[in-house]
């Protein structure tokens, strides 16, 4: 399943042109090595402790995509992405957390090796399904759904989607997802809109989308394709 094409991004190294004085490009390189050096610190404390927390503060928006900086981290390392609020998903604690790495370090995780949920207890139940509506005019705006763990790097995320029973509605939808990878010089992890395909009554549209090594809220958009407006749900 590829990124849409309508927030397809060109992520690299971009070159960049900078004119300044030679006390200026002095002060820069030194910023730029110090903040290199809190990354690589922070990316070892996190390889250390099995996962690393970032968040909206982290966040660096460019177009329909957004990069969360984390350093050089293992490939192993989960990446716990808060809320809009600022909260970890689903309610987990740096207890929970710290528990659920112990487990994976110990193989004695009994969970789904490609997706998996936090605990039940402090997690929505991947059963609850979140309701949507959108018009035909432009993509609606974000809704929030379960969220999901992904304990290895080819963890993918299902959603599931539909319109409203008893209708001739249907509507394509895109989720989010995430993936590793460098913005400029940067690494760290990204996170985009992925199509879903499209769906109407006859049941749920299912698709996969990259999850791995994450711990986020699944995030979901639609837009109309016969109707001005349109309604549903998903998971």
């Amino acid at each position: 399943m590829g990124i849409k094409s309508k927030s397809a991004k060109v992520l690299g190294v971009l070159g960049v042109l900078i004119v300044a004085t030679a006390l200026g490009t002095a002060a820069d390189a030194h910023t730029a090595t110090g903040a290199d050096n809190a990354l690589a610190r922070g990316a070892a404390a996190a390889d250390a402790a099995g996962y690393i927390v970032v968040g909206p503060s982290d966040a660096q928006v460019a177009g329909d995509a957004t990069f969360y900086p984390t350093g050089p981290i293992s490939d192993d390392t989960l990446v716990v992405i808060k809320d809009s609020d600022g909260n970890l998903p689903g309610g987990l604690t740096t207890s929970d957390l710290q528990t659920l790495v112990q487990q994976k370090r110990a193989g004695t995780l009994t969970t789904s090796a490609d997706e998996t949920t936090a605990p039940s207890s402090v997690v929505t139940p991947l059963t609850t399904y979140y309701s949507w509506s959108a018009t035909s005019f432009q993509w609606s705006g974000s809704y929030a759904g379960g969220s999901l763990i992904g304990w290895d790097d080819s963890a993918t995320a299902t959603y599931y989607f539909r319109t409203k029973d008893a209708t001739s509605e249907t509507a394509a939808g895109d989720g989010i997802g995430y993936y590793r990878g460098y913005n400029g010089s940067t690494f760290g992890t990204w996170s985009s809109w992925y199509a879903l395909g499209n769906a109407g009554t006859s049941g749920h549209t299912k698709a996969g989308i990259p999850w791995g090594n994450v711990a986020a809220v699944k995030k979901f958009e639609a837009l109309c394709t016969t109707s001005t407006a349109c309604f549903g749900d998903f998971n």
